[in-house]
């Protein structure tokens, strides 16, 4: 018996654990937009899952242990920013 989704629900606020504060590229004005960068390092990426407004940081509990965790606002826009690429050779450009 299938049924038809027509609300998902989210939260108010967003928690993004991370292991080292060196690890976080942040915006100067806080304000995050879905799918940008919020935790970088040699292992992984982390891309924020929402858009909003960083309001901090927590302790929070992980699976196994307790870890910081970068607090996000949902704004519940979603919103993408739109970037810009110029490259000189257009036939350099890989996906």
């Amino acid at each position: 018996n299938k049924e038809e989704v027509k609300t998902f629900l989210t939260s108010d606020y967003i928690y993004v654990p991370y292991d080292n504060m060196e690890d976080l590229v942040l915006p100067e004005d806080n304000k995050i937009y879905k799918n940008n960068i919020i935790v970088k390092n040699k292992d992984n990426v982390i891309y924020s899952p929402v858009s909003g407004i960083i309001i901090g940081k927590t302790r929070i509990n992980n699976i196994n242990k307790e870890t910081e965790a970068l607090v996000i606002e949902n704004d519940y826009k979603d919103t993408l920013l739109k970037q810009v690429y110029v490259k000189d050779d257009i036939y350099k450009i890989r996906y």
